[in-house]
């Protein structure tokens, strides 16, 4: 079967054999044109549903700086936040379902796969970039990249200290941190928002493992040759199981967690973030 062909703008997605590789937000990994990545990545996702020649699937970032990232800027990745496209920034009804849609479209296009997902972890998961790790069925992350949800405290990673701080982790975060370690460390995370490396989160049992660099690939490729050794079916219907807690969750959760995001993003727009409740 000759490789299948993939025209995206900001997916990049290349087929050896048995392991299709996505690459996030291509060319730089920074999450701009929101729109389309949304659009795409599913789209992606889709056709390797279907192609029964690929039996793993890697999601991964390009280059070594980021695996996805909201943040942009500086040459050192200390920049304000991007929002994405221009029309996508207003705060209309229509550009809120949408987003909330979109969000949830990529989710369920991860944990609906019947073929397992590795999140490789190449550099910086930051706000949806880390849920979209979290997504994923095994994550293998370079050591020292951060995987952290930013939402609530941007001000670790933006060059102004209060620009885009303050609000509700509503892409994910709320989904998935508290499924993938207790509670009460989930809410150290999402209350704090302070950057956690792969090295503490491997460290805590978080994500699989955490290695230096030079061996994330070959810790990936030696994942792959474990799960190509496993049959088809009992790897997807395993993971269909496994995932029904997921999925709950995920409708639990993901559309009270947006509805709380956009109001706390208008509350951070009308400067209301350091007033205390009953003064809202």
């Amino acid at each position: 079967m000759a490789p299948l062909k993939y025209d995206f703008e900001r997916v990049k997605v290349d087929v050896l054999d048995q392991v299709a590789t996505v690459f996030l937000q291509w060319p730089d990994g920074l999450k701009k044109k929101t729109k389309k990545f949304h659009r795409e990545l599913p789209e992606a996702l889709a056709l390797l549903r279907n192609d029964d020649e690929i039996r793993v699937v890697i999601l991964r970032g390009p280059g070594d700086r980021y695996f996805l990232s909201p943040m942009a800027g500086t040459e050192d990745g200390a920049g304000a936040l991007d929002s994405g496209d221009a029309e996508n920034r207003v705060l209309t009804p229509d550009n809120i379902l949408r987003g909330m849609s979109e969000n949830r479209q990529v989710y369920e296009a991860i944990l609906g796969m019947p073929k397992p997902v590795i999140a490789m972890v190449n550099g910086d998961a930051l706000g949806i970039g880390a849920s979209l790790a979290m997504a994923c069925d095994i994550i293998i992350a370079v050591d020292d990249a951060h995987i952290t949800d930013c939402h609530i405290a941007n001000h670790y990673w933006a060059s102004q200290a209060d620009v885009h701080s303050g609000a509700v982790p509503g892409d994910g975060g709320c989904v998935f941190w508290p499924i993938d370690m207790s509670i009460h460390l989930a809410k150290e995370y999402l209350f704090t928002g302070r950057p956690v490396t792969a090295r503490e989160l491997a460290e805590r049992h978080v994500i699989n493992k955490a290695v230096p660099r030079e061996e994330l690939q070959a810790a990936v490729e030696e994942m792959v040759d474990l799960l190509l050794q496993r049959p088809a079916w009992a790897l997807a219907w395993t993971k269909q199981v496994l995932n029904k807690q997921l999925k709950n969750h995920l409708e639990l959760t993901l559309d009270a967690s947006s509805a709380f995001q956009v109001i706390t993003a208008r509350l951070r727009q009308d400067g209301e973030r350091t007033k205390g409740i009953t003064q809202l």
